[in-house]
């Protein structure tokens, strides 16, 4: 299998250990549960053991190796936070570093493996990862066999699984201690002061305040930031503000504003003081009849058409001017003009030449109205050229009585 089939088989592998972790890990047909409330209680009854009884070069009280150990200790813990085999043996792979850094550190050369199993021993009894021998059994069952039997990742699995079983099997033998001393220390009835317990808490005080000084770091300098970009706004305001005072006063130099008044619609009947110069409405004026009632019309003109006297008298006031020319002649030689016809006017004429060219009246008289099916051929007819006046015949007329008649066909 080539390198891609390799790196495709390890995603497949991954991918579905991922999927099935829920039904896979810790199965109820098995007593892994079990084993991990053991290991978890062995591993607090063990934690008075230090590294003097387990024989390793590991110095409790140097802050350094401190910081190294927690590293290790936190590289471990996370064997249970992962799903897929390969991310739980790489947290193991870490681990173990981490561990040979300590012991680099501490001896300041080469380790060996007679020494790397105590270290590693004393970092799961400070430890004491969750479901310890769950993550155990899960990596032996379906991790490639590749990566368990050879390798790096091999290696510090193998030294895992053993420091396991020592912690289960550990005796006042293998601490090189009296037995009584070892019942003592596993059932309570002595208390030792651990220095590595000590040391764990002041690193464990001076992480967090290692933690805190990065945060208010942090913090100081996005509150740096955010005042420098405060700055940068207010001057970038100001220069809008000048840009858009120096646009607005062009524009106005260019397009001046004229603001007018509101025009609001004006009724001419109203009676306010808005419409008080405005002439009144035009309305008819309604004259009544009292006192013309009772007049007839003749009597109403003579009352006033009556003759005022003409007094001509030198000694009379009056604003008549008359422009007469003296006669002569003797009055009683005087005789008037002969009458001529241009000196006749049009009321002087006679009433036949007017109404010789006006139409017959068209004035049917009927006793009494009996319907027009009874009146029959009482009915009386009209002629057709009745309108035409070239033939009709001039009518005579009496000047004495100025009755009218014509011959009508």
């Amino acid at each position: 299998m080539g390198r891609s089939g390799a790196k495709y088989w390890t995603f497949f592998e991954k991918f579905v250990m991922v999927e099935l972790y829920s039904a896979l890990f810790c199965p109820t047909c098995t007593h892994d549960e079990e084993e991990d409330l053991r290991i978890q209680e062995r591993i607090r009854k063990l934690s008075w053991v230090t590294a003097h009884h387990l024989g390793c070069c590991i110095s409790e009280t140097s802050m350094e190796v401190r910081d190294l150990v927690y590293t290790a200790i936190t590289d471990l813990l996370g064997i249970d936070s992962v799903k897929a085999p390969q991310d739980k043996l790489s947290c193991v792979v870490r681990c173990c570093r981490s561990v040979m850094e300590v012991l680099q550190h501490c001896q300041g050369g080469p380790v060996s493996a007679d020494e790397f199993l105590p270290a590693l021993i004393f970092i799961v009894l400070k430890g004491n990862p969750a479901r310890l021998k769950s993550n155990i059994h899960y990596v032996t069952r379906f991790c490639n066999d590749s990566r368990l039997m050879q390798g790096e990742a091999g290696y510090y699995f193998t030294n895992l699984c053993c420091a396991v079983s020592f912690i289960e099997n550990l005796t006042a033998e293998s601490l090189n201690m009296p037995e009584d001393e070892f019942t003592a220390y596993m059932t309570g009835a002595i208390t030792p002061v651990s220095a590595w317990e000590s040391a764990l808490v002041a690193c464990e005080s001076m992480h967090q305040l290692r933690e805190h000084l990065a945060c208010l770091k942090g913090l100081s300098e996005r509150t740096d930031a955010v005042q420098k970009g405060t700055v940068e706004l207010k001057s970038n305001i100001e220069k809008f503000k000048e840009e858009i005072t120096k646009s607005i006063t062009s524009i106005i130099k260019k397009t001046p504003l004229i603001i007018r008044p509101r025009k609001t619609p004006i009724s001419i009947d109203r009676q306010d003081s808005i419409t008080d110069n405005l002439p009144s409405p035009i309305a008819p004026i309604i004259v009544t009849n009292e006192g013309v009632a009772d007049t007839s019309l003749p009597n109403f003109y003579m009352q006033n058409l009556q003759l005022l006297p003409l007094d001509l008298t030198a000694d009379a006031k009056t604003n008549l001017k008359l422009d007469i020319t003296p006669c002569s002649q003797p009055a009683e030689t005087l005789q008037p003009d002969d009458e001529t016809e241009a000196s006749k006017t049009i009321l002087d004429k006679d009433e036949i030449e007017t109404l010789a060219h006006l139409p017959v009246p068209l004035m049917p008289t009927t006793s009494k109205y009996s319907g027009f099916s009874k009146q029959g051929s009482q009915i009386p007819s009209i002629p057709c050229n009745t309108g035409d006046l070239s033939l009709q015949p001039v009518p005579n007329v009496d000047t004495e009585n100025k009755v009218l008649s014509s011959d009508v066909c």
